[in-house]
């Protein structure tokens, strides 16, 4: 049973729904094709295969598979502090990082119903798509860290409206707009 106040624009009309969230998927290729250059790739060049019968092959089958777990664990120590800081980085992202999902559920308990919580997605890769474009030409004009630190900003502004906006549908929107920018600069 819906919510009293559920919003209920599209009387729970899925089809529509998903027809409308897909315009937004289909806008965004066809943009991707029409403006987007391609660029040529040189593959990378392949490692060399020892020789049947010389040391290097015999060494590389008396290692067996105790070799290459060994090579693995030599290249894991390798990686040095700075990578595992990054790693840390990573992970502190990842605990902030509010998926599509959540916002469906926080707009089902805001009061919209299951098929318009769908529109969230929507919305999500709408501002997305807008956003796109404008913070690549920032980060050509004032480098990565600038534009990192938009993303990570609007990271902060979307899940902070979420936690404050308390049942308030047109807060969901507004963290939209902040979390599309996140995904803009993140994607």
């Amino acid at each position: 049973q819906p919510h009293p106040t559920s919003v209920q624009a599209s009387n729970n009309n899925y089809q529509l729904i998903f027809y409308s969230a897909s315009f937004v998927s289909l806008a965004a290729t066809v943009a991707f094709t029409v403006l987007v250059p391609a660029h040529a790739r040189t593959p990378a060049p392949a490692a060399p295969v020892p020789a049947p019968g010389t040391p290097a092959a015999a060494a590389a089958a008396a290692a067996g598979p105790a070799g290459g777990l060994r090579e693995l664990l030599s290249n894991v120590r390798s990686l040095g502090g700075d990578f595992y800081r990054m790693l840390g980085v990573i992970c502190l992202y990842g605990m902030g990082h509010i998926n599509e999902s959540l916002l469906e559920a926080r707009a089902m308990e805001v009061g919209f119903g299951k098929a318009e919580a769908t529109l969230v997605v929507a919305a999500l890769a709408a501002v997305t798509f807008a956003t796109a474009f404008p913070l690549g030409r920032l980060d050509d004009k004032y480098g990565a860290n600038t534009t990192l630190a938009v993303g990570v900003g609007a990271l902060i502004a979307g899940d902070l409206v979420l936690l404050l906006s308390g049942p308030h549908p047109m807060a969901l929107f507004a963290s939209c707009i902040f979390l599309g920018v996140h995904w803009a600069v993140i994607q």
